[in-house]
């Protein structure tokens, strides 16, 4: 669902605005939202390869899309890099995630379940490492010429790599990449795991809220 970002100050709030949109239109259209809806069912597509309106005709408080499986995650980036600018924000009613552009960073992100982000808020940060599904159990975050992978360890750990420059996606892949400014830590528990992160794709304080060592001191 597309909203606008006052109107969602917490996850549980976008999902009872997303129930009551399902009932009736009771508020005038939003320009906004109109204007991102149609622009994406231009450039991805109606019908059974693109979005689908749902029996619910956008108004003041959002627009619901929907989209079938295969396509999920494109058309996720789809609808986040359309709304990002326009301070729009998302939820994921499959995923009961909020995406809220506000303070958002642009950084290229993908997490293990496949999902491709196009920036990163605290906030969301923490919600994407806060989770039960082995597929979600890594994160990749990428900014020009440097990126980032974090993955979770069998006892709840999470070790961390930062690379100033290589192929971020042969990570996946454990290949062999450039050593150059490379550097590793490992910290316990999704709150410091979520604090590197985010410090790092501020390019924060990263360096000390975790003990990160060179690779090559690392062994």
């Amino acid at each position: 669902m597309i909203l606008p970002v006052g109107d969602a100050h917490s996850v549980d709030a976008a999902r009872e605005l997303y129930r009551q949109m399902s009932d009736s239109v009771v508020q005038p259209d939003s320009a906004d939202i109109i204007e991102v809806a149609e622009r994406l069912n231009a450039d991805v597509g109606t019908g059974d390869d693109g979005f689908l309106a749902v029996a619910v005709e956008p108004d003041g408080r959002g627009a619901v899309v929907c989209v079938r499986e295969p396509l999920l995650d494109e058309a996720l980036l789809a609808v986040l890099e359309a709304t990002m600018d326009r301070q729009l924000a998302v939820y994921d009613a499959t995923a009961h995630r909020l995406y809220d552009p506000r303070t958002a960073i642009p950084v290229r992100v993908t997490v293990g379940d496949g999902t491709t982000l196009p920036y990163l808020t605290e906030a969301l940060t923490r919600a994407l490492l806060d989770t039960d599904d082995a597929r979600g159990a890594y994160l990749i975050a990428q900014l020009p010429g440097r990126y980032l992978h974090a993955v979770r360890g069998a006892r709840g750990g999470w070790d961390l790599e930062s690379r100033a420059e290589g192929d971020p996606e042969s990570v996946g892949g454990y290949e062999a990449l450039p050593e150059a400014d490379s550097r590793v830590a490992s910290v316990d528990g999704v709150e410091a795991a979520s604090a590197a992160v985010w410090q790092w794709v501020c390019d924060g304080d990263w360096r000390s809220v975790a003990d990160w060592q060179s690779v090559d001191s690392a062994e």
